[in-house]
């Protein structure tokens, strides 16, 4: 939520970090119990916060929703145990919990406008939705209209206190599979600033937030305290490098939602232009399938790398439509603009970003990951993409753009 940086020269004036991390860990039928790797997220936060090294400048905040009563924990502080999380205590009774979560941390840390935040959300990410879908058992999940609406309400609680700001969430963050697309990065755009994801699954337990909130308190010891692009960077290093030691292919991206718009209207106008070409002729058709094929971004998995698509239609389509909206979006992916040097501000500085600010991956057969996924579930033989499309249409990007109604039209048979 901070507007600017603060001098840096004066330990006083350093802006602090408010960390959320809203866990989903409860065992259910036919998905994995998580609660043993959120207890060990658990048990890492309170090594790193906890002893000599605890800053504070930094507060770190875990809501975890597992069997049995929810509870909630300022890391650090007492009780150790946390405390439970009655329903709608204190909100109005339609009022999700996430909002209730986050509401209280940045009360509880007394966070200011010039201070930074990133709200994490942990668990499994399955077909577009934070946790298990909801089913006629009862099982919940948290879709992704429901996360933004989720910011927005918290947003606009946050500018009606503090008069000028923005409201937004610094750096909005997934500990989940496959969240990296182009879709929840415009879902969010409103309501933060960055957004960290990865394009494929991520590995138990997860990220190394021991390392993560150590690195955050050893910035604030040598007086340069990381901004939202140096945590950002960090948490993709220090999350590659330990998968790295342990032979597991990872990715993770640091999004600027600052370009998210253009990036969604170059978007659209590169499915309005592959739709125009799939109807002129059945090569140019086979073609684009092919391409698609060519971009997937892991075996079995309903999605494409957005810059490799862009390259595999601006190098072989015969559409000069299509070769000049896939450079178009191509470029925006990764193609700083503006001159740097009056980036002053953290403003300026997002609007010279590229989309893809930051990316890593760590082992050869990810080397065709660029960053940014979209959906293609046509890449994906025999996938029933009918069960996951009323989910995915709640996307505005689906709603709003050709491209779910390509993608779906090229995965029909024949």
């Amino acid at each position: 939520m901070a507007q600017e940086k603060d001098d840096h020269t004066h330990p006083h004036t350093k802006p602090k970090w408010t960390i959320m991390i809203f866990m989903g860990s409860a065992p259910l039928p036919n998905f994995d119990d998580l609660s043993p790797q959120a207890n060990d997220t658990l048990s890492q936060l309170r090594r790193a916060v906890g002893g000599a090294t605890k800053s504070e400048r930094l507060n770190v905040f875990v809501q975890m929703h597992g069997a049995g009563t929810p509870r909630k924990y300022h890391i650090g502080y007492a009780p150790e145990d946390g405390q439970p999380v009655e329903q709608n205590e204190g909100a109005p009774e339609n009022e999700l919990p996430l909002i209730t979560f986050v509401k209280w941390a940045l009360k509880e840390a007394h966070h200011n406008d010039s201070d930074y935040s990133m709200l994490v959300l942990w668990g499994h990410a399955y077909e577009f939705a934070i946790g298990p879908r909801q089913l006629p058992t009862g099982i919940d999940a948290l879709d992704f209209a429901e996360l933004a609406l989720a910011l927005e309400h918290t947003q606009t609680d946050w500018k009606r206190k503090h008069e000028g700001s923005d409201g937004k969430i610094d750096i909005v963050g997934f500990d989940s599979c496959d969240v990296a697309t182009v879709e929840v990065a415009w879902q969010i755009s409103r309501y933060a600033h960055y957004f960290l994801a990865s394009q494929m699954s991520v590995p138990l337990p997860g990220w190394p937030y021991e390392q993560i909130v150590m690195g955050l308190n050893d910035s604030y010891a040598r007086h340069v305290p990381m901004d939202p692009q140096d945590l950002g960077a960090f948490v993709i290093r220090r999350y590659c490098r330990t998968y790295s030691r342990q032979d597991r292919p990872v990715s993770l991206t640091l999004i600027n939602l600052e370009k998210a718009p253009d990036v969604f209207r170059a978007a659209q106008f590169l499915a309005i232009q592959l739709v125009l070409a799939t109807g002129t002729s059945s090569d140019e058709l086979a073609l684009i399938h092919s391409l698609f094929y060519r971009s997937q971004t892991w075996e079995a998995k309903p999605f494409v790398d957005v810059a490799d698509l862009c390259l595999n239609l601006w190098r072989y389509s015969e559409h000069e439509g299509v070769v000049n909206a896939a450079a178009q979006l191509g470029d925006l992916l990764i193609r700083p603009t503006g001159p740097t040097e009056d980036a002053k501000t953290p403003e300026a500085l997002r609007t010279v970003q590229p989309f893809v600010v930051e990316h890593g991956r760590n082992m050869h057969s990810t080397a065709r990951l660029q960053g940014i996924s979209l959906y293609a579930p046509n890449v994906v033989d025999g996938l029933n993409w009918q069960d996951a499309s009323y989910a995915y249409q709640k996307f505005l990007f689906a709603q709003h753009t050709k491209w779910g109604r390509l993608v779906e039209a090229l995965a029909q048979p024949g």
